[in-house]
This record gives C-alpha cells, structure tokens and sequence, in this order.
C-alpha cells in the first residue's frame, strides 16, 4: 500500500530561542562541504564538531568550512563520545557504513547517511534495526525528498486530484563522463575499497527513489540487469536496468526503466508515462535553485498525422533549497522522540526499497539478466 510522506517537506522552522539540533561531521568527503553549507543556512541545525582519522585533516578542513570554535577530533570514537554532538552526518565510504552506523546509534546520536546507505539491503536492515533500538533517527542523504517540488510531482501523478493515473513506465537518465583517472578508481566511487556499487549506488540510487516516490513508496517486486560495465576493479561505471511494480492483480507490471553512467555528458532527467500525459522533469536531483520546473504533456497528431497538438502544463518551484530543507525536516523528525522513532518509520522504509531494488538488479546481473525478486521488506 502507498504511504504520504510524515511531514510537509518545509516543516515549519524553530520557535525563536528554540534549542538547534548539533551536528558532527564523521569524516571529510567532498559532499560533507555542502551539507555544511546547509546547515549555516538552516534553522533548525548547527555544526558542532568535526572528526577524521587524521587530526590535521580535520583541523584544517574546519578551519576551512566550519565556524569558529567547531570541534575537531582525531578520531571518530571521539565524536561519538561528545556531548554537546546530537546527531551524526556520515559521509564515508560505503563499505564503513555497517562498522559505524551502529556505533553511532548505540552513542544515541541520530544518523543522516551517504547513499548508497549500504552494501545490501541486509547491511542496512542491521543498520536501521540498531538505530530503531536505540530510538535514534535514521535517514539517507536523498537530497531532492525535501524539495517542495516532489510534493507538488506526486500530487500530480498520485494525489487525491490526480487524472494521471498509474505511472505505467518511468524512464530516467543520470550521467556524468568522468576522467580516465577517476574511472580507474582514483574516486571513491569507482574503488572497490570504497563505493563498490559505483554507479548504480551513487546515480541508480536516485533514479530508483524518484521511481518509488512515483508509485505511492510501493515496495518493488523485480528487477532485471540489461548492461553493465565495470572497471578493472569490477566497479560498475555504466549501467542499464529495470525494475517492476506489481499492478495489484492486473495483468503486467510497471517499470522503470534506467542509465546510469560515469561515461556520458551531465544529464539527470526523469519521465513519468501515464494514461493519457506524461510529466517530465529534467533536473530532478540537482535543483535549480532559481526556479526548479516540471511539466505535463498531453500530446496527440493532427488529423493526417501532419503536426503534434497538446496542453502543457508548466509547474514552477522558485527559490527553494533542497539541502537546507533536509535537515529542518530531520529535526523536526528526530524530536518526535524515542518511542517513534523506535516504530515503523517513512525514512528507512524508503531507504531499504531503494536498497532491496538495487540489490535486485547487481542479483540479475550475476544471473546474466534474467529477472531477480526484491527481497521483502524486512521489518513487516
């Protein structure tokens, strides 16, 4: 059964003098720069604390994207054990997820985590279970959730209003050609010490959620792999497949059909079919921030076929930011306490779908294509 989002995506901000959510900073990876940003701009959060591996790497990456008088660790069994640190955002390596998501649930401290959230969907059910025990928060870095646009996507393809109707096919492309270097394993997203999921895990990630978010968070039910290339490392860094929703006893499925790269110019568009239109966005991960846009298109032919006639539609998002919405959504989240959070929650269930979808298509991968289950949800 489809399930609504907890929240409205611009949760309300603090009350003036309210206490803001603090923040430590477990590791120093590129993308940590602008989550931090996010955080200065957001009402609900500030940066508390940095740590690395390394002392002077943490010194010197606070001094450079942090607030004076941030705290910096030479550890990350120092982060976890600060008191003035409530939650934990963890840009690592996929492949140290499962070590320290754990960990920083059995600190009490609240996770926001890097996708791929894990290796497998099992690694993240052990994840989430340790957070669910402790009665912390847990959710993934999925950017584009919090925007105020995707709310207004699925009111169009499934809200009470709607005349779109089942999505019946999704298409999306999301690349990026990257340098000889990097595709050799030079970036943590083509090592096989470091993201091994490549591309599937740091682009198919989105285009399987941006699916979900379509089908009303329906679970998947298959997946199939239709190419894959890997670096010498056995990293994938180009990518096709699809993956099925079940019609609820009709006949057929619904699919989405992806590609995923490391080896084609920029692109990250997305394309809902339904009955009679289809929506389309072409930016749907990374914002403009401006004005982020979406269309519906009814389209048909003239009589004779001699021209295309239609409607467009054009739904516009001014001046939203969809990194800063992430962590006001996250507070107002980790405050509903303990025994919520110890429940059923929207952020991991979507979490472990995207997983299990994913984990479907690298299964049909090794099965050479043929169609692979995706493994239920496992807290049911």
């Amino acid at each position: 059964a489809g399930v609504a989002l907890p929240l409205p995506v611009n949760a309300a901000p603090p009350a003036p003098g309210a206490p803001k959510l603090r923040w430590g900073i477990m590791g120093c990876a590129s993308i940590a720069r602008k989550n931090v940003r996010a955080m200065f701009l957001s009402p609900s959060a500030e940066v508390a604390a940095v740590a690395s591996r390394s002392a002077s790497k943490a010194e010197a990456w606070a001094a450079e994207h942090c607030p004076p008088g941030t705290a910096v660790y030479g550890s990350y069994e120092e982060l976890l054990a600060a008191g003035d640190v409530d939650a934990v955002y963890a840009p690592l390596p996929t492949t140290l997820h499962l070590e320290w998501v754990p960990k920083i649930a059995a600190a009490g401290k609240h996770v926001l985590v890097e996708k791929p959230a894990g290796m497998s969907a099992a690694d993240v059910a052990e994840m989430v279970k340790a957070c669910k025990d402790n009665g912390v928060m847990f959710m993934d870095g999925v950017m584009f959730m919090h925007h105020l646009r995707l709310r207004k996507i699925t009111a169009q393809v499934w809200g009470d209003a709607s005349t779109f109707g089942v999505p019946e096919l999704i298409t999306s492309g999301f690349t990026f050609k990257a340098d000889a270097a990097f595709l050799a394993g030079g970036n943590v997203r083509t090592s096989a010490s470091g993201d091994p999921l490549g591309c599937l895990g740091d682009l198919g990630w989105y285009q399987i959620r941006f699916a979900l978010c379509a089908h009303a968070y329906r679970w998947p039910a298959a997946a199939r792999c239709t190419h894959m290339k890997r670096n010498a490392h056995g990293v994938p860094i180009d990518c096709a497949a699809e993956v099925y929703w079940e019609r609820g006893g009709a006949e057929g499925s619904q699919t989405l059909r992806l590609q995923c790269s490391f080896l084609h110019p920029f692109r990250q568009w997305a394309e809902a079919t339904g009955a009679s239109s289809f929506l389309g966005v072409d930016d749907f991960v990374i914002s403009r921030v401006d004005d982020a846009k979406f269309t519906v298109k009814t389209d048909g032919l003239s009589e004779f076929d001699l021209y295309p006639v239609g409607e467009t539609q054009e739904f516009s998002t001014p001046e939203w930011r969809q990194e800063v919405a992430m962590f006001d959504t996250f507070a107002a989240e980790a405050a509903l306490g303990e025994e919520a959070l110890r429940g059923k929650d929207f952020w991991s269930y979507v979490t472990l779908a995207t997983q299990s979808a994913l984990d479907a298509v690298l299964q049909s991968d090794a099965s050479g294509g043929e169609v692979a289950p995706v493994a239920p949800y496992p807290f049911a």
